[in-house]
Formats: structure tokens, sequence, C-alpha cells
């Protein structure tokens, strides 16, 4: 009887490649223009509206998850049945979307959109979380038994790295060639062709840790010559984003690297490195409005009000906290629970008001339903008016992450999601990073460097699959691999990928 076989070693691993290369890319160009946003004042009170704007999800997100549910989808073909489930990893991933989905039944959401795709511009729901699962399934399987490949894809990493900086440069220098191409005109940020400066940062952090386990591991001079270079690049790169959460992450794991390993290549290169970081905003001219410092306390503060909030969700919510309330459980959380002047304490710092404004009055716009997330406060304060000279404002509920991804983990998907989260992100640096060789020990501090990030930011559809893959080689090094191959063989295998 015939037999489909599905198993082609080349044909996954260059799908894989291609995922991991392609993915800081795949963004919708040349959709519809959008025209411009207009400001209304009506009976004293100050309204933004806006005409034609392209959706965020539109450009950054839909084409993501739809290349992820299809290379996931696809994946299963891949697997060898059920025995290609049959490990730590697997069980951990599949738990987790097992959790992903009771939470999405508790969330208890009037909007089926919101259940299936997600927040409004984040598109994490159900649909971005099966497809994360799948996908980085079949990745751990892959890379699991071409380890010889490993080398390959962090240099196409590297690369990309490079690229995303040369975008991040010109979008810096007000020549941005992305803006054009998906809004209209350019941004007014260095978001790169993820979308985000933050984001682009938590990207270049890995990346950076990555290559630098390549550089150390070459032999050839012309090779360090070349990685230290791509390198420095990198560095400029997640310089120019002034992301104080990606570069604290990787001043501590380059500071722990040292110390574990005290070698002088290793030393020097995260110096030259840090330097890079450091210097950037000098090196590179700022023709945009986006001026932020590494040591600005503004950010820090506002998180400080953010898990305050969160912390507070995180007891009122149904079944929590053991079960999660969805991937936007903590908008709704804040909607349904949150009493409004708690909600105003993040405003005031989130929009600058000034140290005397004060409210006189809080006006909740609801009516009985109405859909949820149509709920606004009409804002009246006293000492602070608006560019218009207005002191009306309308505040919609637009904070829907803890910026934690701990937190976040705990109201959307329950204690159990969070437990899985630090048991995927530390267990295999915790087993392996003091016996691991160098160029490992780049991929276990790598991954360290991610967990550390999302301790103030959250995971996001343009980044976190990038992570898992650190994930998925991090729980590699755990097992021998599926089939084990001479080396010969497995280098002309990869000649031929």
């Amino acid at each position: 009887m015939f037999k489909r076989d599905y198993q082609f070693p080349q044909v996954w691993l260059v799908v894989v490649l291609g995922l991991v290369w392609g993915f800081p890319f795949f963004v919708n160009y040349f959709v519809s223009k959008p025209t411009v946003s207009t400001l209304e004042v009506t009976s004293g009170i100050t309204q933004f509206t806006y005409s034609g704007v392209v959706a965020s999800e539109l450009v950054w997100l839909f084409p993501r998850v739809m290349l992820l549910m299809m290379v996931g989808v696809l994946g299963i073909l891949q697997a060898r049945g059920l025995q290609s489930y049959r490990n730590p990893f697997s069980y951990l991933l599949l738990s987790y979307l097992l959790l992903v989905g009771i939470a999405t039944v508790n969330a208890r959401d009037d909007d089926l959109s919101a259940i299936l795709l997600g927040a409004e511009s984040r598109m994490d729901g159900l649909l971005y979380q099966v497809g994360l699962v799948l996908t980085s399934l079949l990745v751990y399987r892959v890379l699991r038994e071409n380890r010889q490949a490993w080398p390959l894809l962090l240099s196409g990493l590297v690369v990309v790295g490079v690229v995303e900086t040369a975008v991040v440069v010109l979008q810096r220098l007000a020549l941005d060639p992305v803006g054009p191409l998906t809004r209209g005109f350019m941004y007014e940020a260095p978001v790169g062709t993820i979308g985000h400066p933050g984001m682009v940062a938590g990207f270049m952090v890995v990346v950076l840790i990555g290559g630098m386990g390549l550089f150390l591991r070459a032999s050839g001079t012309a090779q360090r010559v070349l990685l230290a270079l791509a390198l420095l690049t990198v560095a400029l790169g997640l310089g120019i984003t002034t992301n104080k959460a990606s570069v604290y992450a990787l001043v501590a794991v380059l500071v722990l690297w040292n110390l574990l390993r005290r070698e002088r290549w290793l030393l020097g290169l995260s110096v030259a490195l840090l330097a890079m970081v450091l210097s950037a905003q000098s090196l590179v001219p700022n023709r945009l409005d986006f001026n932020r410092s590494l040591t600005d306390p503004a950010t820090g503060k506002t998180r400080l009000v953010i898990w305050e909030l969160a912390l507070k969700a995180a007891t009122r919510l149904p079944l929590s906290p053991l079960v999660g309330s969805g991937p936007d459980g903590f908008r709704l959380a804040l909607l349904r629970h949150i009493p409004p002047e708690d909600l105003m304490r993040e405003y005031r710092l989130e929009y600058g008001w000034p140290p005397e404004a004060t409210i006189r009055e809080i006006q909740t716009l609801y009516q009985p339903g109405d859909p949820i997330r149509s709920k606004a406060f009409l804002v009246f304060l006293d000492n602070y008016k608006s560019d218009t000279g207005k002191q009306g404002l309308i505040y919609k509920v637009y904070l829907d992450k803890a910026h934690n991804l701990l937190l976040d983990r705990l109201i959307s998907y329950g204690l159990f999601a969070v437990l899985i989260t630090v048991a995927l992100y530390l267990w295999p640096v915790w087993r392996l990073i003091r016996e691991a060789d160098v160029f490992e020990q780049s991929v276990l501090v790598a991954l360290l460097a991610a967990f550390l990030y999302y301790l103030f930011w959250f995971p996001v559809v343009q980044v976190e699959p990038i992570h898992m893959v650190f994930v998925a080689m991090a729980w590699a090094m755990l097992g021998k691999p599926a089939t084990s191959k001479p080396a010969e063989e497995g280098e002309a295998e990869l000649a031929r990928a």
C-alpha cells in the first residue's frame, strides 16, 4: 500500500532557516495610503479622530500571524507521529496552549474577534498562540536533528540585524524607506521593519549575543573581522533605539558571562559592543523628534504604576490566579473592576500632565449593553489646559499589557502559564550554562537576556517567535539529537540545503 513520506530533512531545514531570517521583514508593504488625522473640539471637549489611517495590524501583525499559522500547520507533516511530541519541551508548550484555550473561555469576552485575534493592535490571541506553539515545535525538532546548522542560522540572524540597523539609521536620519511604503509618510521614530523601537531592541539584543558566540568560536582572522564589524553595526542599531530594558539586560548578562568564562576576547568584545551601544546617539545625527535617555526615570515610574494596576487586576478576575482571562484580560479588568481614579494615575505620567493639574471630575461614558471596550472617561482638570485651551479630555482604555512577562502571563493565562514560561526560559540556562562551550553559552545568555528584557516589556508578534527560536535551541541542548549523523554527512547535507 502506498505510504506518503513527508520526511525531507533538507527541505524542513530550509523552511526553518527561511522563516527565521525572513520573519523580521515580513511586513505588508504597499498598503492603501491614509488621509491626515484631524482634531475636533465640541462643547469644550477635545477629541482626536483619524480618517483612513492604515491599521497597524494590517501592516505589522497580520502577515506574520498568517506566516506562523502556515508554517506551524505545515510543520505537523514533519512530525513522525505522536512520538515527535514525547519530550519535555513539547509537553510544556502543549500544556501552555491548553491553558490559553481555558483562559479564552474564562475571559467572558463579548467580542469574538478579540478572542481569536487578541487585543487591538496586538493580534496575540488564540490564532497567534496556536501558530506560535506549532511553529516552535517544528523549529525544536528540526534544529535538534540539525545541530550543525545552528551557526548558519545565527549567522543569518546577524545579517538580518545589520540590515535592520541600516533601516533604523535611515529612519533616524529622516530617510525612512519603510513608512512611505506602509502608510504613505515617514515614521517619527526608529521602528525598523518591526514597528516599534522597543521591539526592535528586543530583537537586536538576542542577535547581538548570539553573534558574539559566532565570533568567539571563529578561528580565521578574516572571519573574526567580518563578524566584529557586523556586531558593532548591530550594537549601533540597538543603541539608537534607546530601549532601557534591552540595554540593562545586555549589561547584566555580559557581566555574568564574563564572570563565568574570564576570557580576554570575551571581555574585550563585551566592552567594545557596550561602548558602541552607549555612544550610538552621538554617532548618528538625530533628525527626528525622538529624544530618549537611558537614565530617564519617567518610564520606570510609569511601569511601577502599571504593575500596581496589574496586581489589582489579577485579584479581581474570575478564577484568578489559577486561570487567566485571555490575551486582553488586563484591559477587561481595567474596564470592569478598576476605579477610573486609579487608571488616571497612569495617564498622568503617560500623557505628561503637569504636577499642579488636579482632577475635578470624571464622567464615565458608557451605557449598559454597549460593548465593554467602548467605555471611555470624560476627565475635567483644574490647573491644566490642552493644546486647544480646553479642560475636558476624553480617554479610552488602551492600556492592555502589564509590561512584565510574568504579570501578563498571570492575568492572561494564569499561574500555571507563568510557571511554564519561567521553565521554558530559565531551566536550560540553570542546567547548562556552566558546562556549555562558548557557542552554546551564547544561546543561553541570549535567552537569559530575553527573559530580563521581558521583565520590563511584554511578548509581541513581531519578536516573540525569534525569542522562541532561542528557547528551542536551548532545550535542544538538554538532549541528544534524535538521529545522530556523522560530521561529514551533516556538512554535506547542509551544503545541499
